[in-house]
């Protein structure tokens, strides 16, 4: 059995900076630049001190540091999405993870229609 992790997943940390970017008012591109950081080097670890506020606080295991930022980075439109509380494409509704994440950022399924709108 693994060990139990010290940390969230950068997925569970990109949502909880989410919900807080919309509090905030920030637009989607805003919270983006603020917790992943594209293009903006060195990367925010979860050993870096005095990280920047709203930041993703990715592994300091490089490998798993790259695999995160591709999934994550890949999946920029499908974060919009469930940002600007915009229904998931049909692949995404098939996605359990990207249910919860829709759920987390305050959406709930319309049992109407079977798409996710604004809570």
């Amino acid at each position: 059995m693994a060990p139990p992790s010290r940390w969230p997943s950068p997925v569970e940390q990109l949502r909880e900076l989410g919900i807080e970017a919309r509090q905030r008012g920030l637009s989607f591109e805003q919270f983006w630049t603020e917790a992943v950081r594209p293009g903006i080097e060195p990367v925010v670890q979860t050993n870096t001190p005095n990280p920047p506020a709203g930041a993703v606080l990715w592994p300091t295991d490089g490998n798993q540091r790259i695999e995160w930022r591709e999934v994550i980075e890949e999946g920029k439109e499908m974060w919009l999405r469930a940002y600007e509380r915009r229904a998931p494409t049909k692949r995404e509704g098939a996605l359990p993870m990207v249910l919860e994440m829709r759920e987390a950022l305050g959406d709930r399924p319309d049992s109407d229609r079977g798409a996710l709108v604004a809570a």
